[in-house]
């Protein structure tokens, strides 16, 4: 695993929002996070709700020994909701861009374009999360990219994730739920400036450019 040079979450944040002011990149942190680690979004500053945008975000590990940096993408369903509600996904929403990045293999493809400096170096990860807000549990189906395939964590057995769009289309609601696409890529949390590391010039150069038009 490659280490990367990381002091503060929120600090290390506002670098990479610093970096690319094209975006006008906002850092949020969440302090109330249940399992105690720190997490922070990078999001667009805009009037409209923000998880209609492809959102970026830095998590520390509960163990502070790993950073995980990456993209999120949300999904409000919502069962007999006003059609004129903000909350309701439209064409405008980057889910339907993610989506169908996931559906055609334009995902794969952009990391496999990553292989000589990411691929095998940087352990990456396609996360579903599914959370009910009707207080009954949801799931989480954690993805792992070998080489060339993703394999499921839980099963460790080979899957197309382009079947992914499919069936989450019908997932069963009572009310209310969210549904969160992460891609994660996983660091070495090491606190100095030694050589060899990565910083947050690398992370925005090698890690968010590639997908630079899932941002806003």
């Amino acid at each position: 695993m490659i280490g990367i040079s990381v002091n503060n979450v929120t600090d290390f944040a506002y670098r990479i929002a610093q970096l690319l002011p094209q975006y006008m990149l906002n850092p949020k942190m969440l302090s109330t996070r249940s399992v105690g680690n720190a997490f922070c979004w990078i999001t667009p500053m805009t009037p409209s709700p923000e998880y209609r945008h492809g959102r970026l975000f830095v998590e520390e590990s509960v163990d502070h020994q790993q950073i995980s940096i990456g993209f999120n993408f949300e999904r409000v369903m919502v069962k007999g909701q006003d059609k004129s509600s903000s909350l309701i996904q439209n064409g405008h929403w980057m889910w339907n861009d993610f989506i169908q990045a996931v559906q055609t293999g334009e995902l794969k493809r952009r990391l496999q374009s990553m292989r000589t400096y990411v691929v095998d170096k940087v352990p990456i990860e396609f996360v579903v999360d599914f959370l009910l807000m009707d207080h009954e549990p949801g799931f989480k189906k954690t993805y792992r990219y070998m080489g060339s395939k993703f394999v499921n964590e839980d099963t460790n057995r080979k899957v197309e994730i382009s079947h992914i769009p499919t069936w989450i289309e019908v997932l069963p609601i009572q009310d209310v739920a969210l549904l969160h696409l992460w891609v994660k890529f996983s660091f070495e949390k090491i606190n100095s400036t030694q050589a060899n590391l990565w910083t947050e010039e690398d992370v925005v150069t090698k890690l968010i450019m590639p997908f630079e038009d899932w941002i806003g």
